[in-house]
């Protein structure tokens, strides 16, 4: 083939030679014949082609193609082209192709030849089913499907919550799973999937219809108590829901731990309480509980001790009587303004002659009205039998308890 090509060109050059006045126009050699044809499918009705030009002077390219018995030419290129794609082809046929370059000086031998055959005509996939959902949050549904086809380009999600379906998502192909994020708690959702590819949709799998639970009931956070006086507590809170029916109130009422008691119900939105008509000197203990629906989310924790109760005692003197007998005598002061009855405990330091000493306490209730002034009162002692005689004998008197009578 070199030789035939080479003998040609060298005639035009000879023809072309000056001097040969009137000789005719050499005709250009035939271009190098393309190789590497491959043929790939696009789709059911159209075949494209790819190769290597291996001349520089050809003037295009001619596309051959057969069915079953000879080649006829289907298409032509123009120069340097390197593809080809054949067009309005049918299903399911077997298609063989050659390619020849061409320029003034001939067409030149054929390319290598490849077959291939055109797939059937694309259908819609199959219909998705078992399709099922759970709602795993107040504002969360995870749907999941079998897939029943191999031919699908993707999933379409539709959705619903009164009137009409609408998609929601597109998925990929083989997918089998899809998380609806960011819905409404207490709202019903309606499901269905389709299949699609390009030549159509499915009919759409089972529908489902899901609904959201309530958004979790959220505790109380920041419980804070702080006494303000003997009688009071003031409670503060902060509330992290804004759908509770109410919030309770469960206090220990000073009685230690387990012996937590209803307290007060308040409603939805409160975040502070003042709890009044306490006992002086007294921790309490509090839980802050939301409600809602038969739920509850309880805070920790938290206390108080309430402040000392404004009574003092103002001036106590102990005087003998007897050798035995003494009257322990004094006033007290209440600012408190409600009645309340006063615990004092008297510790009576008795020594002998011989400058041996003992103790013996007494304890003496005292009730003061409100905001008593000066109130007098008065108690005997007498020195334990056997102990009478000159013996010197001091006291020492403090309050002890308070009990506000409410």
């Amino acid at each position: 083939m070199r030789r035939k090509y080479l003998l040609l060109a060298l005639m035009g050059l000879v023809l072309a030679l000056p001097g040969c006045q009137g000789c005719p126009i050499a005709t250009p050699p035939v271009p190098y014949p393309p190789s590497d044809l491959v043929a790939a499918v696009v789709s059911s009705s159209e075949i494209n082609l790819t190769w290597k030009d291996n001349s520089s002077d050809e003037t295009g390219f001619y596309i051959y193609r057969k069915t079953t018995d000879n080649y006829s030419k289907v298409g032509v290129t123009e120069a340097n082209a390197t593809s080809h794609t054949d067009t309005g082809l049918s299903p399911q046929t077997t298609y063989s192709y050659k390619i020849t370059a061409y320029n003034e000086g001939g067409e030149s031998e054929s390319s290598n030849e490849v077959t291939i055959t055109t797939p059937g005509e694309p259908t819609a996939p199959s219909a998705p089913s078992n399709l099922a959902g759970q709602a795993v949050s107040s504002s969360q549904i995870n749907l999941t499907w079998q897939d029943n086809s191999t031919n699908e380009e993707g999933f379409y999600i539709y959705r619903k919550t009164t009137d009409n379906y609408s998609i929601i998502a597109t998925m990929e192909a083989n997918a089998t799973s899809y998380n609806n994020t960011g819905l409404s708690p207490e709202i019903s959702y309606s499901y269905k999937v389709t299949a699609y590819n390009d030549a159509g949709e499915s009919e759409s799998s089972n529908a489902i219809n899901i609904t959201t639970p309530a958004e979790p009931l959220e505790p109380p956070s920041n419980p804070m108590a702080e006494a303000v006086s003997y009688k009071q507590i003031n409670l503060t809170w902060q509330d992290n829901s804004d759908d509770e029916d109410n919030f309770r109130i469960a206090c220990d009422m000073g009685l230690g731990p387990g012996n937590n008691q209803f307290l007060v119900r308040l409603p939805a939105n409160t975040t502070h309480y003042e709890h009044q008509n306490l006992q002086p000197m007294t921790e309490y203990k509090y839980f802050v509980i939301a409600e809602r629906n038969g739920v509850d989310a309880g805070s920790e924790r938290f206390w108080a001790t309430t402040l000392e109760a404004p009574v003092e005692i103002l001036e106590y003197s102990l005087n003998r009587v007897s050798m035995c007998m003494f009257y322990l005598q004094g006033y007290l002061k209440s600012g408190a303004t409600e009645p309340c009855s006063v615990e004092l405990r008297a510790e009576y330091h008795i020594t002998n002659d011989s400058g041996y000493s003992e103790w013996e306490t007494h304890t003496y209730t005292v009730g003061l009205e409100a905001l008593a002034d000066n109130t007098f009162f008065e108690f005997v002692y007498v020195i334990p039998a056997g102990t009478c005689g000159d013996k010197e004998v001091e006291c020492e008197l403090e309050i002890t308890d308070v009990e506000i009578q409410y």
